[in-house]
């Protein structure tokens, strides 16, 4: 009697591992879920080769025709979710690495719907190159003509503009949640970000570390940038500091433009080094200095850098934890992006059984400490 032949199965790490990228990549694009979005055509073919060489087969739960578990996954649709976002494909330019929240978002939201939701995505992005971005009105007109069962808006424009776009998805008469950089005051499903608690995390670290006057860096003005400063300010108050013990400099600010009329997205750096250096000659800066975001942060530090007024004087955070703050050592609340599109999944699937599953989730960043405060302590 010849022995029985035993088939190893081809785990899906082993043929991450020969494509030379993660798990997650390769579960994306073997599960068909991939929408050209993140993972570039080269990497796609790269993977499906790797899994031909190893003869991977995707994993199939063996259950009989007439089992309970049959009739109800038969039963049960495969929602179609329409993703509207706004982020640059080619993460290589400027503007895609320093603004990754639309990008990180957007992954990490169609990955939990493939992975745990039961749900498939398809994709708009308003995003174009020399252009202004396409009218969310316009979006979801077209995401509307596909099919589509729910809609989950990416947006983190200010509030007030992301607000105005509730009446064109209820329009629809499709289940929606909306990703926003703020809470949004209307009744419906909304996944959002705290700034506000995020400034005051940023004001009681310095304070903790022993700094008794604060400057808080705003180049521009927003709604978001208002509630990280309020934030910071509630802290400075809480810790039994004087009201003059907080500072925003400068004191005229102007409003940032909505990402409607953007033609390219805005790059705070310039404006942020030129802000800094005027600052640093007239020594307005307290010596814990809280930036509105992390390209901030860095072009002040490289104004204090180009000033000569010497390394060490200012312990500086920032906000958002950017790829480049973790290379130049940047203190920095570390934004929930990847939490937020898993929040929006599961809110999305949850409106779309009961559209009274509305709800609003507003998620807090994490303290990364590095050198920039801990060294100029």
């Amino acid at each position: 009697m010849p022995a029985q032949e035993i088939i190893k199965r081809v785990t899906l790490k082993e043929v991450a591992s020969l494509a030379n990228v993660s798990v997650s990549a390769a579960s994306t694009v073997l599960a068909g879920l991939n929408n050209s979005v993140r993972i570039p055509r080269q990497t796609q073919e790269r993977i499906r080769s790797a899994a031909v060489t190893l003869g991977y087969r995707q994993k199939q739960d063996r259950v009989d025709d007439d089992s309970p578990e049959r009739t109800t996954r038969t039963a049960r649709k495969l929602l179609h979710i329409g993703i509207i976002a706004e982020y640059d494909t080619n993460l290589s330019a400027p503007s895609g690495a320093l603004n990754p929240w639309d990008h990180d978002i957007s992954t990490a939201l169609e990955l939990a719907l493939g992975r745990g939701n039961g749900a498939r995505a398809s994709f708009f992005n308003r995003r174009r190159v020399s252009a202004p971005p396409v009218p969310v009105a316009e979006a979801i007109r077209r995401l509307v003509e596909t099919g589509v069962d729910g809609i989950v808006l990416v947006n983190l424009d200010q509030v007030f503009v992301v607000a105005k776009y509730v009446l064109d998805l209820e329009a629809t008469g499709l289940p929606f949640v909306i990703v926003s950089s703020g809470p949004l005051t209307a009744p419906v499903a909304n996944v959002c970000y705290d700034n506000r608690a995020a400034g005051y995390a940023a004001a009681a670290h310095l304070i903790e570390q022993g700094h008794r006057e604060i400057t808080f860096l705003a180049t521009v003005s927003a709604d978001w940038v208002e509630a990280r400063i309020a934030g910071a300010a509630e802290a400075v108050r809480v810790h039994g500091l004087p009201a003059s013990a907080f500072s925003v400099y400068p004191a005229s600010r102007k409003e940032m433009t909505p990402s409607e009329e953007w033609v390219e997205p805005y790059i705070h750096t310039p404006d942020a080094v030129d802000a800094s250096k005027a600052a640093l000659r007239e020594g307005l800066f307290a010596s814990g200095v809280i930036a509105l975001n992390d390209e901030v942060a860095l072009g002040f530090m490289r104004a204090n850098r180009d000033s000569g007024s010497g390394s060490g004087k200012f312990a500086v955070v920032g906000f958002d934890d950017m790829p480049e703050a973790r290379f130049q050592g940047l203190t920095t609340l570390r934004a929930p992006r990847e939490a937020m599109g898993r929040e929006a999944a599961m809110l999305i699937t949850q409106v779309c059984e009961n559209q009274r599953a509305r709800k609003q989730i507003c998620l807090q960043s994490e303290l990364v400490i590095r050198n920039s405060t801990v060294e100029y302590a």
